[in-house]
């Protein structure tokens, strides 16, 4: 099997436009945390379809297209700021100024368009597409074998501590690929986790539309060793990764997310989101300090793999690679899936 062409990577006439139909339309977005909408009208936006998403007056938590229905404007806490037009938390629009004059204008019809949402544990979810016939199944039925043994590692009950935003040079599934190699890059790219890891261990599973690979800590298969019980490690790595861009990375104390948009044919942004395990939300600044430096260590070292990559496949030496089939099976079911 060859991997995708590089035009899948560099095609800025053709590809953005086919994966906001064909991809990111498709199934469930994780955009956000139930967090950010804790409370009655709290609200966060997003760029990946112009999403919006409330928890309503009466408890309920809602998503829209952030686009006005007037000309298409993105709007700002419910109000467009082109025009004024107004929306409440429903999406129903409220107040449309000078419209005298106007012919076949019904104020129900013209409210903010819904998109289904959802959420699982601390995650908030959209589904972007707007066909009824379509629509995916529920979050935790979506999630399948892979919400499970996110649900058995703790993943659901985790504290929110910090975000970080990288903005990368190269095509969003760049960062997938490098994701998804079962850790073939590790001991060459990050010798610090190598380190800390059993890579003999490291094992991939396809479980539907989705993907999990485990790895044992070092530590923890050396019988003769005391491990540190502050390493960010623990005892194992879980990593699911959530089509088609979404990763979760559980560990020790800890858990991080990473979440991939793409911002152009060649560019992207990935947010990474961190937690606690609930009950060590009073673990030392020290070691929250200490993980999130690891974590930003790691992304340094992998950005510069994805934007060398990038490069190279603009490259006329390029045109289609190979898969390592020991290990890059959860790449080899993302690319068929894509």
């Amino acid at each position: 099997a060859s991997t995708p062409p590089s035009s899948w990577y560099t095609d800025a006439a053709i590809i953005p436009a086919i994966e906001a139909r064909a991809v990111f339309a498709e199934g469930w977005q994780a955009v956000g945390r139930v967090d950010q909408v804790s409370d009655v009208g709290d609200y966060f936006t997003g760029a990946v379809g112009n999403f919006l998403v409330v928890r309503g007056d009466d408890g309920d938590v809602r998503a829209f297209h952030n686009v006005c229905r007037h000309h298409a404007m993105e709007a700002t806490c419910f109000r467009c700021p082109y025009h004024g037009w107004t929306y409440d938390d429903k999406g129903a629009l409220t107040k449309a100024t000078r419209l005298t004059g106007i012919e076949g204008f019904d104020v129900s019809d013209n409210g903010l368009k819904p998109l289904r949402v959802d959420t699982w544990g601390p995650f908030v979810f959209v589904n972007l597409g707007g066909d009824d016939a379509s629509a995916p199944p529920p979050v935790n039925e979506w999630l399948g074998e892979a919400g499970e043994r996110m649900r058995s590692a703790g993943v659901a009950e985790m504290t929110h501590v910090a975000r970080r935003e990288y903005e990368l040079n190269c095509n969003w599934k760049v960062f997938c690929d490098n994701y998804l190699d079962g850790g073939y890059h590790v001991p060459f790219a990050h010798p610090e986790l190598a380190s800390g890891v059993s890579m003999k261990s490291y094992e991939t599973t396809i479980r539907g539309l989705h993907s999990l690979q485990t790895v044992t800590a070092a530590a923890a298969a050396a019988t003769d060793r005391v491990r540190d019980r502050d390493d960010r490690l623990g005892d194992a790595a879980l990593y699911a990764f959530i089509h088609p861009n979404f990763m979760v990375n559980r560990y020790g104390k800890w858990l991080d997310t990473n979440w991939v948009i793409p911002t152009g044919a060649e560019t992207c942004k990935v947010v990474f989101e961190y937690y606690l395990e609930k009950g060590v939300e009073g673990a030392t600044e020290a070691f929250i300090e200490k993980s999130l430096a690891a974590s930003d260590r790691i992304q340094r070292e992998d950005t510069t793999l994805c934007e060398k990559v990038q490069e190279g496949v603009r490259s006329p030496g390029y045109g289609v690679g190979r898969y390592a089939p020991a290990v890059e099976a959860a790449m080899y079911h993302f690319h068929a899936l894509l």
